[in-house]
């Protein structure tokens, strides 16, 4: 969603407003002394990104094909580049890589057409990122399908930027997908260790040595009293007595 301070501003001043917002945010962290190596526009923005301003207007929500919506998307998100180009030329940093993130790592058609849809935007990113949770996004065999076709199609380097598994069965009924088995990945620790095994595989196997890596998500999470983690403790990389 729009920021509540850019909820009144045109099109063309929130385009602006991303670049300097980027700008000052890696400008701030390069003053630090910390300098991103990578730098990801925007989380899991499969529908694009800052909605809808005061006069009702899908800003970057995307649908379609080559439509305004997409147009507007493509502004957005080479303005947020453009930003961060200039705090790196501004501190003499080096230009962090560009990630572009998405929900869809078990589902090539939509990942073709959101690349395909961003790349006639003109888009400049350096590398593919895609959530991968069975229990959202299917069998390894689709991660595989759709990290191949992507590596072939695009040739950027590609992450499993998210990644999760259960130990334990203990897990939100949701995560069964309605009844659907955790394809033949049992919700144990051994079940969980082969499930990352084979993520990886597929990862390390993906054309042109593209494969750049996985991202576990919640590896540390452990269950806390009044806050809400969707089930994730059940996945991390402790269990319930933080071994």
């Amino acid at each position: 969603l729009i920021p509540a301070a850019w909820f009144n501003l045109s099109v063309a001043q929130i385009v602006q407003q991303m670049r300097t917002y980027n700008s000052n945010t890696i400008a701030t962290f390069a003053a630090a002394g910390a300098m991103p190596d990578y730098v990801q526009i925007g989380n899991e923005i499969t529908q694009g990104m800052l909605f809808t301003n005061s006069a009702g207007a899908a800003i970057g929500l995307v649908s379609g094909s080559y439509n305004t919506s997409w147009s507007q998307l493509g502004q957005l998100m080479k303005a947020a580049v453009q930003g961060i180009q200039d705090a790196a030329t501004t501190t003499g940093a080096t230009m962090p890589k560009i990630i572009v993130h998405i929900d869809r790592g078990g589902d090539w058609a939509t990942t073709e057409w959101f690349f395909d849809n961003l790349n006639y935007q003109g888009v400049p990113y350096d590398i593919i990122g895609e959530s991968y949770y069975p229990f959202y996004q299917g069998s390894t065999t689709n991660l595989n399908i759709c990290l191949s076709n992507a590596a072939v199609r695009y040739g950027k380097p590609i992450i499993v930027a998210e990644t999760a598994f259960p130990y334990t069965n203990n897990f939100p009924t949701s995560w069964t997908n309605n009844g659907a088995s955790l394809y033949g990945y049992p919700p144990t620790k051994a079940g969980q260790v082969s499930f990352i095994a084979s993520v990886a595989k597929i990862v390390r196997g993906v054309p042109n040595q593209l494969g750049a890596g996985v991202f576990y998500w919640g590896t540390e999470y452990q269950a806390v009293n009044g806050v809400n983690e969707a089930g994730y403790n059940t996945s991390s990389f402790f269990d319930a007595g933080g071994n």
